[in-house]
């Protein structure tokens, strides 16, 4: 179970959502930092409950979701074999690979630096490589 927030033309949604073997669902619960209310709970619920009584619905879900995990691999391919920009191709991405969650030191230095300038009362205290704050 993990939450998301995105900013869309209606403001920010943070939804929830589970992952099971053969699908993900999600169900928004706050819209603009505040808690969905009473109504539109019961709404979201409504959703779920549909998608969970509909099979033929749950199947084309995962179907959308498939191409569209594949389509942005065949993005990244293209990416990283080369796009022409008035010659020969150029490979404008070294490394594809979107499912680690692995950072490199200089990437997390640079991350620690800036949020202890901008948020210094946000950034962990760290020793010898553990969190202990």
């Amino acid at each position: 179970m993990f939450r998301s927030r995105r900013q869309t033309a209606k403001g920010s949604q943070t939804r929830l959502y589970v992952e099971t073997n053969d699908s993900m669902a999600g169900m928004l619960i706050a819209i603009n930092d505040q808690p969905l209310n009473a109504q539109q709970v019961q709404g979201e619920l409504g959703h779920l409950d549909w998608l969970l009584n509909n099979p033929d619905q749950l199947r084309k879900k995962r179907a959308r979701e498939k191409e569209d995990a594949d389509r942005t691999m065949r993005i990244a391919q293209t990416l990283y074999e080369g796009v022409s920009l008035g010659g020969d191709p150029v490979g404008l991405i070294t490394y594809m690979r979107t499912d680690s969650l692995a950072l490199s030191t200089e990437a997390l230095t640079g991350l620690r630096g800036l949020i202890g300038k901008e948020y210094p009362d946000c950034l962990p205290y760290v020793r010898a490589g553990r969190n202990v704050g």
